[in-house]
């Protein structure tokens, strides 16, 4: 295996966090934050985001059009819904070279349209935080919010007689195993009620999460005490990940979560984990190399096969430009198929391997 050089995170200075992201950074890996954010990697050698990711996103899109009177029936919401799909597959193709990439359920878009339908909607006339159909209900939907170091927009506010309402959609599961309200999704709600009550200067009175089927799960609200202890782990985390020296590779920890994580080829901690050997979508027991390599010789029908010095690789067909003889390429996430040919290894592609090509 050959280790590429860490990257150097070390212009990626952190100023805020959104709720969502704080809770993940608290037990999550801190590195990957930094992987994503520095300017000091090549183009697209992160990972798409999780399909779940890219649909939950589009999930809230189509929610905010619905408040907004932009969705009036079903008919709307499935057009909608397929060109707002249709648009992310195709950004997705032409930033990884990628042939084929679908987002394609049908069950999250029917349980996500039954939901849309049955919000109240803004009126077509006034401004701003709007009266809704509904007689005497207040909407605001995806406003941005920012305190000194919190940042993130609340996916709607409802008031009704004076009394008012936070509601954060999520599109997988709400509670944890024994059915409590997961930990960081209450955090996150009592978070978001901290930016809107010190940037508005009133009371927040309840806390909802709405789920993409239409229930809805009543939150605890917090006393200011256990606010300013959060508050006070923000700026904690925040001042950690500033103060890690050098190229900020020691913020990492590998765990099982690596496997989905978008930022796991380029980084070198997880290549040299054990961890590594289970993110292979195909095979959970395959070995991943990690080459740069220059090609010799382009092999077969539609350039699926590359030759190089000391082996082949196929599977190339999966992406959408040709690899050139001559050239020399970044190449991770292959998987050995074979050794001691004529040629040397036989290593293929995955769902996982990402092929860039160095300057």
């Amino acid at each position: 295996m050959i280790i590429i050089k860490n990257i150097d995170c070390s212009d990626v200075k952190v100023s805020t966090l959104g709720p969502s992201t704080f809770t993940s950074l608290l037990k999550g890996c801190r590195y990957q934050y930094m992987l994503q954010h520095t300017s000091n990697k090549g183009k697209n050698s992160t990972l798409p985001s999780a399909k779940s990711s890219s649909l939950g996103t589009i999930v809230h899109s189509l929610f905010e059009e619905r408040t907004k009177g932009g969705i009036p029936d079903a008919a709307s919401f499935e057009n909608r819904w397929e060109e707002l799909v249709a648009k992310e597959e195709r950004r997705i193709k032409d930033a990884y070279g990628l042939k084929e990439y679908s987002l394609c359920d049908y069950d999250k878009m029917y349980s996500a349209m039954d939901t849309a339908l049955s919000l109240d909607t803004w009126s077509s006339s006034a401004p701003g935080s709007i009266s809704s159909t509904s007689a005497g209900i207040s909407i605001e939907s995806e406003k941005k919010y920012q305190t000194d170091n919190l940042v993130g927009k609340i996916d709607r506010v409802e008031e009704v007689a004076g009394k008012i309402t936070i509601i954060d959609y999520k599109t997988g599961k709400v509670t944890d195993e024994d059915g409590n309200i997961k930990e960081e999704y209450e955090t996150q709600l009592n978070l978001y009620a901290y930016m809107y009550q010190a940037t508005n200067g009133v009371k927040v009175d309840e806390l909802q999460i709405m789920d993409i089927g239409g229930a809805r799960y009543q939150v605890n609200v917090w006393d200011s005490a256990k606010i300013a202890v959060v508050l006070a782990e923000v700026d904690s985390l925040i001042k950690a990940m500033n103060d890690a020296p050098g190229d900020k590779s020691t913020l990492a920890s590998p765990s099982d979560k690596c496997a989905i994580c978008s930022a796991k080829m380029i980084c070198n901690a997880y290549w040299v984990s054990p961890y590594r050997v289970a993110a292979d979508e195909d095979d959970p027991q395959v070995v991943f190399e990690d080459m740069e390599i220059s090609i010799t010789k382009i092999l077969g029908i539609n350039d699926d096969v590359a030759e190089y010095m000391g082996g082949r690789i196929k599977g190339l067909s999966r992406f959408s430009f040709t690899l050139g003889a001559g050239k020399t390429y970044r190449i991770r996430g292959l998987i050995k198929v074979g050794e001691g040919f004529d040629f040397g290894a036989l290593y293929s592609t995955c769902g996982n391997t990402i092929i860039m090509e160095l300057e």
